[in-house]
């Protein structure tokens, strides 16, 4: 008994490590569309946002509006494992977008 606990134990501990690998490295955060609602929440209506996908897990996305200016007219959104979009104040160079 003490050993089928011991191995329950083990496949518990490497499904939740896979879990959190899947979910760090692989799950998809978030869509053009609801990054881009983010955007505009923050920064309201105005000239058209596109935001677009940096990585594959869709973590780091670059939206570009003409609003942010000729050169650099870019701001950074980070996508959480949770889904909370942050769209940062700065802009910087557009670079893959």
């Amino acid at each position: 008994m003490t050993k089928l606990l011991f191995i329950g134990v083990i496949v518990a501990m490497v499904v939740g490590f896979l879990g959190v690998v899947w979910a760090v490295e692989f799950h998809d955060r978030a869509n053009a569309a609801e990054v881009t609602h983010a955007a505009y929440v923050k920064f309201g209506d105005g000239p058209p946002i596109h935001c677009v996908a940096q990585d594959s897990n869709h973590a780091t996305w670059f939206c570009r509006s003409p609003r942010w200016g000729e050169d650099p007219n870019c701001r950074k959104a980070t996508v959480g494992i949770t889904g909370s979009i942050d769209v940062a104040d700065e802009t910087r160079a557009c670079e893959g977008s």
